[in-house]
């Protein structure tokens, strides 16, 4: 039977290969044809569509209907493969000089753009004919990154359009050589717009140029260029470059070197054509095998024995027992007393150790955003453990997408420590940390955690450097480092009207909250505070980020939101130098109405049904942390932490609240702890000009003063306030605290007696050139549109 089926299979695989190679030298014998050599020149297959002569090639229809049986395709998806020499194009190359040198070559046989519905704009002619209008200014080349900026001004109903092309050239010790990607196309469009592309699978080495038929948003184009998740604007856009060539490093001359393309000649539907194929001539082989098999499968059957093995009871039931010190322990024995720490469970040979409440993480997460010099701090938490007494493992990618590939040995160790800090070198590389928790005398199971991204480049000196060099360790114990930091509410940042008039001269992926994190945390951790102060602090802020950042780096905090809001005031203190004793938060219109205290103020606003009203509806809190020094447990603080009123004209308001606040920090010091030093920080919204400030230092504010008329008659109270405080600014009165693009000036404080705290250091805030380096705060380099206020107490 055997001897039957095989000529069977054999002939029917000859007739299957027989077809497959006639359609495949069917399809040779095209492609042959229009090789150079043919006597026919009516199919040709050419790189560009513009010959030397300048005429338009029509061969190309009449080989896509050649080819269409069998679905080859003309231009098609990615795969490397060198080429000594691009095609002919209409215009010479972009050439963009840095410091004297090139360093630039780009060109293009179509560059074109288009808005939603808006007709297409074709920027070739503006681009690369010797006519060109195109300015390259603001293009940037250095060892490891490039950018080049084509600005292209007003075009058609674009104003201030231009196109930029960022590049980084990385060295991958997998290839032996450096290699440069295109990392990202921005288009910038009416000043203040910004639609931002990723760059998918556009790369080369180094020493050759890049060279695709299409480089596009388009889906038809097989969408290299894909909207980033930093910006809504990218979706609304279409680009595409049409015989695109680009080349950033190592430029010798004005021409192009060799260049790595993005074409091949197989399309994924021929591949998967030929693997269906293939699988089906399997399983057909196999088929015919396996009903082979079975006509003499039953020749067998006759000679064939049962064989009966008795089952054995003992082996069915392992012995199971539970030992102590190698001492059974008793079957009648209660759990508690039998299942105890180091205890050792016996099934058969098999032994089990019983640990009693390991270490164990209950949450372990990394952040959303990595980027290159920027402190990169995991979310953990744990249970019968402490994370001081655990370890942590950091890896990254020995190669981009190592991970994704699933490469043997596609991690290389970077780290130990808690908090890990990418390089330069690092761009484009995925993060992983093993964390294993412990307690000191034992470890859990370990996490492993893989980065969501890869780590991106940053924004390279931010306004907070030169700050750091003032803080570099941490004070000693006669002494606190303290920071007040309005740092700007998500909430507030990505609302429409910051975007479009607070703000519109910052990046919007600068207003995003991964990418502010970044920055905020790698400027809080550098001032190596004792205590801080923060406003406008989102909850989610709070909880998923700065804690665990800060906790980090040794500092513990405490969070107050405002009522009816979403973010609120955060304090955070060193739990190596101070302990927390008690709260005392209070709402600053809630304790005026209700708190006895405030009577007499109280009955003053209620003269005013306007003023009252506007106060009661206000939300501000008062944080109020009482901490004592873990060194001296006799040196006792009051720390107080606020964010009042923000409108112009509601100086009556914020002289109230302020009123409010003293009193009952007053009966905090007095009756609650008696003794303790105040510290009073936060955005008071309030110039030194102000009645606030003038009651604040000064100790009083009369009755007659402007800021009680501050929003009109109809609003005013005349009120004498006085502040049994001796307070002075700690920072002083610097130019300005706050910089937008409408306001420039002094709103922060740090309050301190100076009976109690000596100013030993204020750290200098940035100057003038550095805060407009980017017009207004916020900016890239920037997390918040207010400055912190860092000063250096000493205890007296």
């Amino acid at each position: 039977m055997a001897s039957t089926w095989r000529p069977v299979s054999l002939a029917l695989f000859s007739f299957i290969f027989l077809q497959i190679s006639s359609s495949y030298e069917q399809l040779s014998a095209l492609v042959e044809g229009s090789s150079d050599d043919a006597p026919s020149k009516d199919i040709r297959i050419q790189q560009n569509e513009v010959d030397a002569d300048g005429s338009v090639f029509v061969a190309e229809v009449r080989l896509r209907r050649a080819l269409q049986p069998y679905a080859w395709q003309l231009h098609a998806p990615p795969r490397r493969k060198l080429l000594q020499s691009p095609g002919m194009l209409l215009y010479s190359p972009l050439s963009v000089s840095y410091n004297g040198k090139t360093c630039i070559l780009f060109r293009a046989r179509k560059l074109a753009i288009r808005y939603r519905n808006h007709s297409l704009v074709d920027l070739t002619e503006r681009t690369f004919s010797p006519d060109a209008s195109v300015d390259t200014k603001g293009s940037f080349c250095s060892k490891d990154k490039a950018i080049l900026n084509l600005r292209f001004g007003d075009v058609e109903d674009l104003r201030g359009l231009s196109i930029r092309l960022q590049m980084s050239n990385t060295f991958y010790e997998s290839a032996g050589q450096n290699w440069f990607n295109l990392d990202n196309v921005y288009i910038h469009y009416n000043w203040t717009h910004e639609a931002a592309f990723n760059a998918t699978d556009v790369y080369a080495p180094s020493t050759n140029s890049y060279h695709c038929q299409h480089v596009s948003s388009l889906q038809k184009y097989d969408t290299l260029l894909v909207p980033s998740a930093n910006t809504d604007h990218a979706a609304s856009w279409h680009i595409t470059f049409t015989d695109f060539q680009i080349q950033a490093f190592n430029v010798q001359s004005s021409k192009f070197a060799a260049a790595s393309d993005c074409a091949t000649f197989f399309t994924p539907a021929i591949l998967m054509g030929l693997i269906t194929s293939l699988i089906l001539l399997l399983v057909l082989a196999y088929a015919l095998h396996m009903v082979v098999h079975l006509k003499h499968i039953d020749r067998y059957e006759e000679n064939k024995t049962t064989v009966y093995f008795p089952r054995s009871t003992e082996a069915e039931k392992p012995e199971i027992s539970l030992r102590v010190n190698e001492t059974r322990v008793p079957e009648d024995t209660v759990n508690a007393r039998a299942w105890l720490d180091g205890a050792v469970l016996h099934i058969g040979d098999s032994k089990y150790k019983v640990e009693l409440n390991p270490p164990t993480l209950t949450v372990c997460e990394l952040p959303a955003s990595l980027m290159a010099g920027f402190p990169v701090c995991p979310k953990l938490e744990m249970e019968f453990g402490d994370l001081s007494h655990s370890k942590f493992n950091w890896f990254k990618e020995s190669s981009p997408k190592a991970h994704a590939r699933g490469d043997q040995d596609c991690w290389t160790e970077a780290g130990r420590e808690r908090v890990f800090t990418p390089s330069n070198q690092d761009i484009g590389l995925r993060v992983m940390l093993r964390c294993t928790p412990g307690d000191g005398s034992r470890f859990g199971e370990p996490k492993e955690l893989v980065s969501p991204g890869v780590v991106e480049a940053g924004p390279g000196t931010c306004s907070f450097d030169n700050r750091h060099m003032f803080t570099q360790k941490v004070t000693d114990e006669s002494s606190l480092r303290v920071v007040s930091y309005n740092i700007l509410a998500d909430v507030y940042a990505q609302t429409d009207l910051s975007k479009t008039v607070l703000y519109p001269y910052c990046a919007p992926y600068a207003l995003e909250l991964d990418y502010r994190q970044n920055l905020l945390k790698k400027e809080l951790s550098g001032y190596h505070a004792d205590l801080v102060c923060l406003q406008e602090v989102d909850k989610g802020t709070f909880v998923g980020s700065l804690s665990p950042a800060l906790d980090a780096f040794g500092l513990e905090g405490v969070f107050r939101i405002k009522e009816r809001q979403h973010e609120g005031l955060a304090t955070y203190f060193r739990r190596s130098k101070l302990k927390l004793l008690q709260q005392y938060d209070i709402m600053l219109s809630e304790a005026l109405m209700t708190d006895p205290l405030h009577r007499e103020l109280m009955e003053k606003v209620s003269a005013n049904p306007s003023l009252k009203e506007k106060i009661s509806s206000r939300s501000t809190m008062l944080q109020v942390t009482v901490l004592q020094s873990l060194c001296d447990p006799s040196r006792i603080l009051c720390v107080g932490n606020t964010h009042l009123y923000w409108h112009p004209k509601g100086g009556n308001v914020r002289l109230v609240q302020i009123a409010v606040a003293l009193k009952h920090m007053k009966q905090v010091v007095t009756e609650k702890h008696p003794g303790a030093g105040l510290i009073f920080s936060g955005d008071f919204n309030s110039t030194p000009s102000s009645g606030l400030f003038q009651l604040m230092c000064e100790g009083s504010v009369s009755e007659n003063h402007d800021d009680w008329a501050s929003n009109g008659p109809e609003e005013q109270i005349q009120v004498g306030l006085m502040n049994s405080f001796q307070l002075a600014s700690a920072c002083g009165v610097p130019a300005f605290t706050n910089y937008v693009g409408g306001f420039q000036g002094c709103l922060d404080y740090i309050f301190v007696e100076p009976h109690v705290l000596q100013v030993e250091q204020v750290i200098p805030l940035p100057s003038l050139q550095e805060v407009t380096t980017c017009v207004a705060l916020p900016s890239v380099s920037h997390p918040s549109d207010h400055i912190a206020l860092v000063c250096d107490l000493k205890w007296k």
